[in-house]
């Protein structure tokens, strides 16, 4: 044992962690700790070993960053070539062009990252379930949904009520949000569902495609108000 100790030693006082010890001389961490926990000089190795192996995981993060940074560049300029040819192949598919104009519409163009549409009209939730669903083929599972009830409503029953009119898996949706009761009145009963899919490339697509119907249809790209104009 005192042999191995030695050796354990003179690995440590190389630089060596109590892991890559272990792995060299089958010494469990445990033993390793106590006989050299205690030790300044061991102390200072340590600290050493957390600077150098902060540094080197700062550079693999850099580096990481750098090559998804690369790889997504490459995937928007795909998406860019892509969604052209998809939208010819589409474009016949009426439940596309409703999906599109819908989402044109009552759509949330802001977000980078998301599909999302919100209205209080059944109809329109399952229009959009449809278009992600059995235009875009993508998986029921991928879809989530979330409710915005007003006061007093119950959020169960209310789910269950949307399930089953929208055929949504109770399992899609997301914790009910409530909205604030106003002072002094009482609120109509109302819920809003929010759809929503999570994708940068599909979101970049789908700004391609409303670029294309806009054209198709002779519309400006982007039609600002003008101000002080007068209807």
């Amino acid at each position: 044992m005192l042999e191995r100790k030695n050796k354990a030693i003179d690995l440590r006082k190389s630089g060596l962690s109590y892991r890559a010890i272990q792995k060299e001389l089958g010494i469990p961490l445990s033993t390793l700790s106590n006989w050299f926990g205690g030790e300044e000089w061991s102390r200072k190795i340590a600290q050493n070993l957390m600077v150098e192996s902060t540094k080197v995981s700062a550079v693999r993060l850099a580096q990481f960053k750098k090559a998804r940074g690369f790889a997504l560049q490459f995937s928007y300029a795909e998406t860019k070539i892509e969604a052209p040819k998809e939208y010819k192949k589409f474009a016949k598919n009426p439940l596309f062009f409703a999906g599109l104009i819908l989402y044109w519409v009552a759509g949330d163009q802001a977000s980078k990252y998301y599909l999302r549409l919100k209205s209080a009209d059944p109809q329109k939730i399952i229009l959009f379930k449809k278009f992600l669903t059995e235009v875009l083929d993508l998986p029921n599972d991928s879809v989530s949904y979330h409710l915005t009830l007003s006061s007093g409503l119950k959020s169960p029953e209310i789910e269950q009520k949307w399930s089953e009119i929208a055929k949504i898996p109770l399992r899609s949706f997301t914790k009910s949000s409530f909205h604030r009761k106003p002072r002094g009145k009482t609120p109509n009963p109302s819920s809003v569902c929010t759809i929503t899919y999570s994708s940068r490339i599909l979101k970049e697509k789908m700004l391609v495609w409303l670029r294309l119907k806009a054209q198709e249809l002779e519309l400006p790209e982007k039609a600002d108000m003008v101000l002080g104009s007068r209807c």
